[in-house]
């Protein structure tokens, strides 16, 4: 259980962002990327245009639905799983059509690189992180902990 929630009543409320209700939505975005290497297997050429159709789709649907479900990926609802999908089938269709140009080739060298190696994406993540997170000059405090947090969970009506 979290801790880190509205602190409106005067104590945190407590909630359990990777429970059941949740885990069904985030297999879902998982399946929408199978889906969409079946249709990038099954038809390269017109894949992109595919993605972006049915990433267009997702996206729509998303925000329909997000009146009943609200769009929170704390908790990754419905709305938010059909939304951030949608998002990436969409973006993965521009970088698609972005790299079958060749001007834009040159300069995605380095990303290229970078995707091929995750082990240093993940260094240069972690290495980011820990200066991110390093003290402040004189504050002793790290910006990144809970503790940082609780003067601004304190002053919450």
């Amino acid at each position: 259980m979290w801790p880190y929630g509205n602190v409106s009543w005067g104590q945190p409320v407590f909630y359990d962002p990777e429970g059941l209700l949740s885990t069904f939505p985030a297999a879902t975005t998982c399946l929408f990327g199978v889906l969409a290497v079946w249709i990038w297997r099954r038809s390269p050429e017109r894949a992109p245009l595919m993605l972006a159709i049915f990433g267009g789709g997702l996206i729509v649907l998303g925000l329909l639905v997000n009146p009943i479900f609200v769009i929170n990926k704390r908790i990754w609802t419905s709305s938010f799983a059909l939304l951030s999908s949608g998002v990436a089938a969409v973006a993965l269709a521009a970088l698609a059509i972005a790299a079958r140009s060749t001007a834009v080739t040159r300069v995605l060298i380095p990303l290229r690189i970078l995707g091929g190696n995750a082990i240093i994406a993940f260094i240069i993540a972690t290495l980011f992180g820990r200066v991110y997170g390093a003290p402040l000059i004189g504050s002793g405090e790290a910006r990144t902990s809970p503790a940082a947090w609780a003067p601004i969970a304190a002053r919450s009506p």
